[in-house]
């Protein structure tokens, strides 16, 4: 791992290397991204952005301290796996769509919108989410992995969009002109966890990066 530059290291004395797939950067990115974070915490978030094949490799190399994934496909026996938080995904419409206005709903009340979602995983939970209930696969008319892109279009438009706690809780933005279908017959949990190496401890700057993550949990639930 590269040394950081002598005042780098005076402002963010500790370092955490973290891998996640496209997939889960959103889970990453108020963190990796924030100044503030990192400056109240005094540690500085590298984050590489790549397929599990590649970041698993990378933990198992030491390159990287931690990768947070799902979990499932966690099968080497050098790899711990520590749940970081259940994730509540929220359906999410600017505030003066119609919906809005329509009290509490159903998802056969959805039928016919137009998507936004993160990526096409997301997507096809929200077409499987659908067809279970017996309802037409929902049209995802924007697939893009910045959270800051999709809350503006959805914000600006007729889209509905799907997004975690975390993000909404990370990004000012989507609390101010987002607004919360409530969703009657839909309980969409995503398991988030921290994969690391086994036969090493975890340094501080990572387990305080985890610790952080579980206060979004903790912090939605209120």
């Amino acid at each position: 791992m590269r040394a950081l530059p002598s005042a780098v290291t005076a402002l963010f004395p500790d370092e955490v290397y973290v891998g996640a797939a496209p997939d889960y950067i959103e889970y990453v990115l108020p963190f990796a991204c924030s100044a503030r974070y990192q400056s109240e915490a005094r540690l500085r978030v590298a984050l590489m952005v790549a397929p599990e094949s590649v970041t698993f490799s990378a933990v198992l190399r030491g390159d990287l301290d931690l990768v947070i994934t799902g979990p499932q496909g966690i099968e080497h026996e050098s790899l711990d796996c520590e749940r970081v938080y259940n994730d509540q995904m929220f359906i999410v419409a600017a505030p003066d769509h119609p919906l809005t206005v329509s009290g509490e709903l159903t998802l056969e009340n959805l039928v016919g919108q137009h998507w936004a979602v993160a990526t096409q995983a997301i997507g096809r939970q929200l077409c499987e989410i659908f067809e279970a209930h017996g309802l037409p696969r929902p049209h995802v008319a924007l697939t893009a992995s910045s959270a800051t892109l999709r809350v503006s279009r959805v914000a600006t438009s007729r889209l509905l969009g799907v997004h975690s706690v975390s993000t909404l809780l990370a990004l000012a933005e989507a609390r101010a002109h987002l607004a919360i279908l409530p969703i009657r017959d839909l309980v969409w949990q995503r398991p988030i966890v921290a994969a690391y190496r086994s036969i090493r401890r975890l340094p501080p700057a990572a387990r305080k990066l985890i610790s952080d993550m579980k206060a979004i949990a903790i912090a939605a639930a209120r």
